[in-house]
């Protein structure tokens, strides 16, 4: 089995080649208000089963790397995050 295809060796002086990942993949990102959201992540639709607050019209709740984001269905603007929610 050969390395992954989003393998891209790079020599750095006496180095061994590293692991790139994908261009869309990226490390954890903490997310803020008024930042435009990216289409990553699980809706969800059981808020109250994670103490969230019914979202509004237009609106849905989106869990990204342990945080809770709501966003603007229609914009993708997010109004409001909560970090570290996943400690239910």
């Amino acid at each position: 089995m050969g390395p992954p295809p989003s393998y891209q060796p790079q020599q750095h002086m006496g180095q061994t080649p590293r692991y790139r990942p994908p261009p869309r993949y990226e490390a954890r990102h903490n997310w803020r208000r008024g930042e435009h959201f990216d289409g990553r992540g699980v809706a969800v639709y059981d808020w109250r089963y994670y103490h969230l607050t019914p979202p509004p019209h237009g609106y849905e709740w989106v869990q990204d790397n342990g945080q809770f984001v709501l966003v603007a269905i229609a914009t993708g603007i997010i109004v409001e995050v909560i970090l570290n929610a996943l400690s239910h």
